[in-house]
């Protein structure tokens, strides 16, 4: 004779078993989570910051203004929140932030460089390639170029000191200029950026016209460089980007 469990077994007992061991699971994750936030701080606290692409900024200065110190719960702190205070420092073109459990926040900065330097009242102030004020008032450095052809104005950290013509024409003669550090540049005037004009340290004056072919332009007066010393030439008019005219 078959016993009557085989041929009715009991319902619900292994159901019931699954259900006790899927609840003991869930009380366990909340138990380990409130702990982590609320009592585990040696679990998840910041207990490493780690800056790249700081040359400018200190450290200190990083981690403050992302908000992040030791000791804080790594849970609690906001990468996205952290970033965007970063891209409010003048000096900060991108920033980005990610954690790294358990305890690790990483910083990625992509700094304004100092390209420029443009006179006001009290000062000069140094402005990036995009024309970005990023520092100042200070004495004139003979490392940076001046931007004339500027009217006057108030400069505040952080905002565009050209409009974006004359932001495009700057970051563009940079950009190029750069190509050629032997042709060491005291003054750029980018008032009228269909009319731009360079001068270098020992006293020239370069006609460029407009941005276009600006690669082009530049590349003929550095190959004509050793000429107009000979020639005496004061003025050289690289407008038509395939010739030069050089005049005393």
């Amino acid at each position: 004779m078959k016993r009557r469990g085989a041929l009715y077994p009991v319902s619900g007992r292994g159901e019931r078993r699954k259900n006790g061991r899927a609840w003991r699971k869930i009380l366990l994750v909340g138990f380990c989570l409130s702990a982590v936030l609320w009592g585990g701080q040696a679990l998840c606290t910041v207990r490493e910051i780690r800056v790249s692409g700081s040359r400018l900024l200190e450290r200190e200065q990083v981690a403050a203004a992302a908000g992040v110190q030791a000791g804080r719960n790594i849970l609690l702190f906001s990468p996205s929140r952290a970033a965007a205070r970063l891209e409010e420092l003048p000096l900060v073109r991108r920033a980005a932030v990610a954690r790294s459990f358990p305890w690790t926040v990483h910083i990625t900065l992509e700094e304004r460089e100092p390209a420029a330097a443009v006179p006001a009242v009290n000062g000069f102030w140094t402005v990036d390639r995009e024309g970005v004020v990023i520092g100042g008032p200070s004495p004139l450095s003979g490392d940076l170029p001046v931007v004339t052809g500027l009217e006057a104005q108030q400069m505040i950290s952080g905002e565009a000191v050209l409009n974006r013509e004359q932001g495009q024409a700057l970051e563009r003669l940079l950009r190029t200029l750069a190509q050629y550090p032997g042709l060491e540049v005291s003054e750029l005037n980018v008032g009228d950026p269909g009319d731009l004009l360079l001068f270098t340290l020992d006293g020239l004056q370069v006609l460029l016209g407009d941005s276009a072919d600006l690669e082009l332009k530049l590349e003929l007066v550095w190959q004509s460089m050793p000429y107009w010393h000979a020639a005496g030439g004061r003025c050289v008019d690289a407008r038509l980007a395939d010739r030069l005219v050089v005049s005393p």
